[in-house]
């Protein structure tokens, strides 16, 4: 059912990809999304993103959930040439009649981290007790503890060089929080404190379009910088938040009552993992965090973290 589900919504999601055919030729697909947008149809694309969000919850893979989610991002990258689209719209005459409020990008990010399970896709899982401590058990240790997996291939082709870098390390895997924190630390400017500390990670592997597209946006009269970019902060907090409430709801609540050896070493495993990807999280964002919004809030927000 969920891969029934997968194959539904990325008609919605997909983003514009190359296919080639058996004969060699090649040609250019996308899903509903990725047409809207290439139109500016703002609010239909607005519409499309909560239909997505809506049925992506309902699926019961959190692999699956999070492969929807990385496919909605991807449906702001540029794309040049000619593609096939699902409806063959064509409002090319109506683009410039007017200039809509950019709301998709953000409901997008927004959707994207709850679909990826904030940070279940960063966080270190302990391998099954039956199965020893062997890399090859990962994946049936991910799903045991319904923490998605994300495959290289999922992102833009771009991306995947950088991903695969991540992936090398067996039992971590890379989320979508991740993605986003460090396609932050690309586009925004890295605070002063932090530049002996920080290396902006390569722009060619690490951007994001959709990023890009909300920092463009233009502030409201008296602020710096757009609203759309602390909504986006304020989710990545909320990431971190129950992150730190999973943490310690296992510590005081679990691991107290736990008498088996392997119970209790998997409790440890599966704090610790929490909290490495909430380290991981914050050592990204903090750097530009200066950034995020014109009120410090972010900011007290990490450090409170």
């Amino acid at each position: 059912e969920s891969l029934t589900l997968r194959n539904h919504l990325l008609a919605l999601a997909a983003p514009i990809r190359e296919f080639e055919d058996d004969a060699g030729r090649k040609t250019k697909r996308g899903g509903l999304l990725a047409e809207l947008l290439s139109h500016s149809m703002e609010r239909e694309a607005k519409e499309c993103v909560n239909l997505i969000a809506c049925a992506g919850s309902a699926c019961s893979d959190p692999s699956v959930r999070m492969t929807i989610g990385a496919s909605v991002l991807s449906c702001w990258e540029e794309n040049d040439g000619a593609w096939t689209s699902p409806l063959g719209l064509d409002h090319r005459d109506c683009i410039e009649l007017e200039n809509p409020s950019l709301v998709s990008p953000t409901l997008a990010v927004e959707a994207a981290i709850v679909l990826g399970g904030h940070l279940d896709g960063d966080t270190r899982t302990p391998s099954l007790p039956s199965k020893g401590t062997a890399s090859s058990n990962v994946r049936e240790s991910r799903l045991a503890a319904l923490f998605p997996i994300m495959a290289s291939g999922d992102w833009p082709k771009n991306h995947r060089k950088s991903v695969e870098v991540h992936l090398g390390d067996d039992d971590c895997a890379v989320g979508i929080v991740k993605k986003l924190s460090i396609a932050m630390l690309v586009r925004l400017n890295i605070s002063a404190g932090f530049d002996d500390v920080l290396d902006a990670p390569s722009e060619r592997h690490c951007k994001l379009s959709i990023i890009d597209t909300i920092a463009a946006i233009e502030p409201p009269k008296g602020l710096q910088h757009p609203r759309e970019l602390g909504s986006i902060a304020s989710s990545i907090q909320a990431s971190i938040d129950i992150a730190l409430t999973d943490a310690d709801y296992v510590t005081l609540k679990v691991l107290p009552h736990l008498n088996d050896p392997k119970a209790v070493e998997q409790a440890k495993e599966y704090v610790a993992g929490r909290l490495l990807a909430v380290a991981c999280t914050v050592s990204n964002i903090s750097g530009v965090s200066e950034d995020c919004d014109d009120t410090a809030t972010f900011m007290i927000s990490l450090l409170k973290s």
